[in-house]
């Protein structure tokens, strides 16, 4: 069962190209809305969008926004798929991209032949918020040499686009590199499942840690 709610933007409050962030009016009431354009291209203010209301409904904390399913003045495909492998996928939003591993992708023969991480050292992070611990120590201790990646998996949200930890420490230069595994999306490069991840992030990513 989906909580939804049709309402109309009246405001864009912060815009990244991945990500906006919204004020909807529904029924009179203004909500907090995100939507990614992956998923639902560029959202603008008088639009009637259609809303996931869940998060809301349920109280949620971390995730405590309506989500835009679709706006009612978009209709077109922006552009041909670059890829033909789908995440999301068998729901209403599942959509191609071009994974790392794919055939059509330029890496396919690398990924393919893959051997040996060649002792690139991994860490494991049980929260989102110890990553800039690690990405920070990893350039502290290198003297900023260290091309750190970034691998998110599809164990909690989803879209990388959500996470603004990832868009600061990007900006702080503290990670070079994202790859999105399994049905999380939206990383510079994009895998299949979790160990093909590792193998692009050294490949493709060519990560030091």
């Amino acid at each position: 069962m989906l909580a939804r709610a049709k309402g109309r933007v009246v405001e864009i409050t912060s815009e990244h190209p991945d990500l906006q962030e919204l004020v909807v009016e529904v029924s009179g009431q203004r909500r907090s809305a995100i939507a990614y354009s992956a998923l639902v291209g560029r959202v603008r203010v008088g639009e009637m969008v259609l809303l996931n209301t869940w998060a809301v409904e349920l109280d949620l904390g971390t995730g405590g926004a309506d989500f835009v399913i679709a706006s009612e003045d978009q209709t077109t495909v922006d552009a041909a798929p670059v890829g033909h492998v789908m995440k999301l996928r068998y729901t209403p939003l599942q959509q191609p991209v071009l994974a790392a591993e794919a055939p059509e992708s330029t890496w396919h023969s690398e990924v393919a032949g893959f051997q040996s991480l060649e002792m690139t050292p991994v860490v494991c992070a049980e929260l989102h918020s110890q990553l800039p611990a690690i990405a920070a120590a990893a350039k502290w201790e290198t003297h900023g040499a260290a091309r750190v990646a970034y691998v998110m998996t599809d164990d909690a949200a989803l879209p990388l686009a959500y996470s603004h930890l990832v868009r600061d420490l990007r900006e702080k230069g503290l990670i070079d590199v994202t790859i999105t595994s399994g049905q999380a999306f939206g990383g510079d490069y994009e895998a299949v499942n979790l160990y093909s991840a590792l193998a692009v992030a050294k490949v493709a990513g060519k990560a030091d840690i």
